[in-house]
């Protein structure tokens, strides 16, 4: 027997809130999940995708969670924001999915940790990356040992934003809200499937620079070197300045193999004596995009009373790396302050 579908508020409707709730609609017609409510202190964006997608519209966020029909909550408020809305949704009794960075402080991160495993609710962090077919088949080949012993990893975030993509909202830009640029904002996906595919780093050394905007506090320009504990070595950099933007680009080398991914694409697959085995998966879900996959994997562990796959101990971890490298920056302005959460 089928289950019903599961009852969403979405809160925050601007940015990446568009691809929620359209995710959101694709499940609504798979029956595996329904929009009930959003919130948005704007509310002209409100009130319009209230009526786009046929549900209730909030102004206080607060009045959409005392909503008893509403299981889930999908969080797309500014990244400063997110603790303290995921903290209320989770003492509410709502499952929680909060888009990333889970938070711009480690402390209020890991609180929402407590708070929801407090709660008995499950929270997932956005990191839909790693639903990415081509990822799933590298991080196969690493497990089962088809690259041999893990060696190196170069990856780098080649994009480009204009000056007018910082300035068009305040909060854009500044250690208070968005808590970091290049590398928390942009790069966090990255970084991400970097320690998804590597395992966890133990020694780090970088820079972070504010070279091609003004009138922001964040860095648009980053790089680190690292080691694993399994060993390899790693190289990642990321910037908002490459003009007019270029592919996520992951190389990894091995004993016995390389693999180069582009953009969840794999671009190179080359195991020694097995040169034509990268015959990549097809997408399990043709319908929905990779946050969708997560929304829909959420579902299910919500049902079988399980862990989703990324779950909030999953989704701090970049956060982590992220944090520890701001950390040997403290000369930038503010960034200490801001990374403790003070």
């Amino acid at each position: 027997m089928k289950s019903s579908p599961l009852h969403f508020g979405v809160i925050g409707t601007s940015g990446i809130a568009s691809t929620h709730l359209e995710e959101l609609n694709k499940l609504v017609a798979l029956g595996e999940a329904k929009i009930v409510a959003v919130a948005d202190l704007d509310e002209k964006k409100g009130k319009l995708a209230a009526e786009v997608y046929q549900c209730d519209y909030y102004q206080n966020y607060l009045e959409l969670l005392k909503r008893r029909d509403i299981a889930v909550i999908n969080i797309c408020v500014p990244s400063g924001l997110h603790s303290e809305v995921t903290i209320e949704a989770a003492r509410s009794g709502k499952h929680v999915i909060v888009e990333k960075p889970m938070d711009i402080s480690l402390a209020k991160a890991e609180k929402m940790i407590r708070e929801c495993n407090k709660a008995g609710v499950t929270l997932s962090v956005v990191m839909q990356n790693r639903f990415a077919p081509a990822v799933q088949q590298v991080k196969s080949a690493l497990e089962q040992g088809w690259l041999g012993q893990p060696l190196l990893i170069n990856a780098s975030v080649n994009w480009y934003r204009s000056q007018s993509y910082y300035d068009v909202s305040s909060w854009r830009g500044t250690w208070a809200m968005d808590g970091g640029g290049a590398v928390l904002n942009q790069g966090i996906h990255t970084v991400d499937l970097v320690l998804y595919l590597m395992g966890q780093h133990k020694e780090m050394s970088g820079f972070i620079a504010t070279r091609g905007h003004e009138r922001i506090e964040v860095e648009d320009v980053a790089s680190c070197t690292m080691k694993f504990e399994n060993g390899a070595l790693g190289v990642f950099s990321s910037t908002t300045c490459a003009y007019p933007g270029f592919y996520v680009r992951i190389e990894i080398f091995g004993s016995n193999g390389s693999v180069v991914l582009e953009d969840n694409q794999i671009m190179q697959w080359h195991i020694r004596g097995e040169e034509d085995s990268a015959q990549g998966s097809l997408q399990p879900y043709p319908h929905l995009s990779l946050h969708g996959i997560q929304f829909l994997d959420v579902i299910q562990s919500i049902r079988e009373g399980r862990a989703p796959s990324i779950s909030g101990k999953e989704g701090i971890r970049s956060l982590r790396f992220i944090d520890e490298l701001y950390h040997l920056n403290r000369h930038v302005s503010d960034v200490e302050i801001h990374r403790e959460g003070k």
